[in-house]
């Protein structure tokens, strides 16, 4: 069994030693609980093979060696300038060209990113690829050879599916990043990242990027919320009444 999880690296905002703001990258919540579930197919499933695939820069490599160091067995970035400014369409039209390159039976991907939550692109996936899809799943419960049986849930009922392949998988739960072991990362640093340009994956360059897109990026704003900061010293009785007098003052 194949299966290929689709990542989004989300720009995050950290705090250096240096208390100066610096951007990192991570994985989408949402695609980060779709990893996390194919990790329990490989881990019930001996001859179940994990990839992951990303679009973005070289520096968003970072996201993908945490996905090998959680246990996936390859992992892809497709980077290239005539991808900038592609819309869902774009996206979908990138990614499927990739996929066509392989053989995969499964693609896990989650409902949406948090940095858009359009939730569009796996639908432009299963059209383009001609694969099933199956939305709002929780939890895949069994794999067995080719076949995956998930928990499927609604408002008004959860259902169990079962799908013996060619399936677009739409996790309806997110997961937040936790530590990975320095063995984990180290061993993780030492695989290589394969990184794939448009031509090859046969992609042309005017459906990719903004050539491709439908919606245009006219214009962007910085809207981050810069704050002071102020520390509290004393012991907890001068602490409560600094905080005291803090409420008071902006009440």
């Amino acid at each position: 069994m194949n299966i290929l999880v689709c990542i989004k690296p989300i720009k995050k905002e950290l705090v250096s030693e240096s208390v100066e703001l610096c951007e990192k990258y991570c994985i989408n919540p949402y695609d980060l609980f779709a990893l996390n579930e194919a990790m329990k197919v490989k881990k019930n499933a001996s001859d179940a093979t994990i990839e992951c695939v990303c679009m973005g820069e070289n520096n968003t490599k970072e996201v993908l060696k945490r996905c090998l160091a959680k246990g996936a067995d390859a992992a892809y970035l497709l980077s290239d300038s005539s991808f900038a400014g592609s819309d869902t369409i774009a996206t979908s039209y990138i990614l499927s060209k990739f996929i066509e390159t392989k053989n995969y039976d499964y693609i896990f991907c989650g409902s949406k990113s948090v940095d858009g939550e359009t939730g569009q692109v796996v639908f432009g996936l299963s059209e383009r690829l001609g694969f099933g899809c199956v939305t709002k799943v929780v939890e895949i419960t069994e794999a067995e050879g080719d076949s995956l049986t998930m928990l499927r849930s609604e408002e008004s009922c959860d259902s169990i599916l079962r799908s013996n392949g060619k399936t677009v998988v739409v996790f309806d739960d997110f997961s937040i990043e936790t530590s990975i072991s320095l063995i984990a990362m180290k061993r993780a640093n030492r695989c290589s990242i394969n990184i794939l340009t448009g031509k090859e994956i046969g992609a042309l360059p005017s459906l990719c990027g903004q050539k491709g897109s439908r919606t245009q990026i006219i214009g962007a704003m910085d809207i981050l919320e810069k704050r002071e900061c102020q520390y509290i010293s004393g012991d907890i009785k001068e602490q409560a009444q600094f905080l005291d007098q803090l409420i008071r003052v902006n009440s």
